[in-house]
């Protein structure tokens, strides 16, 4: 647990105040993002300390050498740790950290089946397997390498994760299709908030997201999120995003097919997941 000397005042008198933080959440950004995108997540856990992981791996056989390494450093000071991913950070953490002590996952438009989704990507820029294992490396159209030694790799370490997660999905995410996200709920039995109209990135209308969210939060769960949650709970799941392969075309202005979504909606989904966790009674 971390001691820390918090400053106020009181009657005017400048006083120190000892705090014992025993709690860490660790934030795993996705492709482009940073460790100090942590700090929009520090509001929803004011008792915890909240931590951006600050790596450096590019591909999951790097986190997996790395984030271990990262993650035991904070964890020996903190009674417990969560987990807060984005994207391919999700992906990561699933590849590296699925042994750790962690008590809690959130992902966001995570990605569950890399093979799956480097097999889509070979679709969308018309490339072959076998292509793909004579070239090693190609170039796609929409800012991606595919990888040979990548998909051998998603093949041969397939995905292991026992640790309570909640998973926000958006409705049109184009990267990892519906059945794709309710296959990985279910062999893992996690949670599922689904956003309407939201898309990998959450780059829908901002009026109209952060209402959504903003009702989510103040009113619980409504038909603008499609929630399922662990199937013997609630499930208000209406049909959504289910074709296997999405061949939507990616929008040229997205730097990445692994841009990180808009904080603020996200900031509200987090909300909303820990509100409901504090009303849940566990027999």
């Amino acid at each position: 647990m971390m001691v820390k000397f918090r400053f106020f005042k009181c009657n005017n008198l400048n006083l120190w105040r000892i705090t014992i933080v025993d709690k860490a959440v660790i934030y795993i950004h996705g492709k482009g993002g940073n460790a100090e995108e942590a700090i929009h997540y520090k509001p929803l856990f004011s008792n915890c300390d909240v931590i951006g992981l600050d790596y450096t791996a590019q591909f999951p056989w790097e986190a997996k050498e790395e984030f271990p390494l990262l993650f035991n450093s904070i964890y020996r000071n903190y009674k417990t740790v969560e987990v807060i991913a984005n994207s391919i950070g999700a992906y990561f953490a699933i590849n590296a950290l699925s042994n750790q002590q962690i008590e809690k996952a959130y992902f966001i438009s995570p990605v569950v089946d890399m093979e799956r989704l480097i097999a889509d990507m070979m679709i969308w820029a018309n490339v072959t397997e076998d292509e793909l294992k004579e070239k090693k490396e190609i170039q796609t159209t929409f800012g991606e390498t595919l990888s040979w030694d990548y998909l051998c790799y998603a093949r041969e370490n397939p995905i292991i994760w026992e640790i309570p997660t909640h998973i926000l999905y958006g409705e049109k995410d184009n990267l990892t299709a519906y059945g794709t996200i309710f296959e990985f709920v279910q062999r893992t039995n996690s949670t599922l908030s689904i956003m309407k109209n939201g898309e990998h990135w959450f780059h829908t209308d901002e009026t109209d997201s952060f209402i959504q969210l903003e009702q989510m939060v103040s009113y619980g769960w409504n038909d603008e999120f499609h929630t399922v949650e662990t199937f013997n709970k609630k499930d208000t799941y209406r049909s959504a995003h289910q074709s296997a392969v999405n061949t939507r075309p990616i929008s040229a202005n997205k730097s990445s097919i692994f841009s990180r979504p808009t904080e603020r909606r996200i900031v509200f989904w987090l909300i909303s997941i820990l509100c409901l966790c504090s009303s849940v009674k566990v027999p």
